[in-house]
């Protein structure tokens, strides 16, 4: 199948997402990239604060107990820590992620050099097989175990700094959306 049609079917399906739409703070730039005849995004995710409920290692047993893709409300972060909860609880922050699909190898190419040059120095080319993809992300993570076996492990103090730490992160983490938006409208 060739690029155009790829592109054509891919962005006309219907999200998948468990969220089932496009996060706020990513939606132009991924507007500004499939309105570029050499490229496509096939997923994303704007970046996102959560609580994580993993009663066992099975991805699909764990609970979302509270997710945000905007900065995080202290209060309601530390409300969601008094529900109950099975197995292990993970405070997470991931960074700006997107899969963006090329027509060939130099447009591959061109899009990495000016995404290296923005310092999202950990994206590459994930896929060379049926069709060539970028893997966008961003380097700012946090993952901590905060509670195991229905006990808090951490304190107030512990998850407030935490979670000051997080919003931090995805604040420089929107501003590199910002940045690969502008750096993308010149392609």
């Amino acid at each position: 199948m060739d690029f155009d049609r790829q592109k054509k079917d891919i962005l006309g399906k219907i999200d998948k997402s468990k969220k089932n739409s496009i996060d706020t703070n990513i939606e132009s730039l991924i507007n500004l990239i499939n309105s570029k005849s050499n490229y496509y995004t096939s997923s994303s995710c704007s970046g996102r604060i959560m609580l994580i409920e993993k009663p066992d290692d099975k991805k699909q047993n764990c609970r979302w107990m509270y997710v945000t893709h905007e900065l995080a409300d202290i209060n309601e972060v530390l409300s969601a820590t008094k529900k109950p909860f099975k197995g292990k609880l993970w405070f997470k922050f991931e960074s700006v992620i997107l899969h963006v699909s090329c027509n060939s190898l130099q447009d591959a190419d061109n899009l990495l050099i000016l995404i290296k040059g923005l310092g999202l120095k950990r994206s590459g080319i994930i896929s060379l097989h049926k069709k060539i993809v970028i893997e966008i992300i961003g380097t700012e993570n946090v993952e901590s175990l905060i509670g195991a076996e229905s006990n808090l492990l951490v304190d107030e103090t512990y998850l407030r700094a935490a979670i000051i730490d997080a919003n931090e992160k995805m604040a420089l983490n929107f501003g590199k959306i910002a940045k690969l938006s502008s750096a993308v409208a010149k392609l």
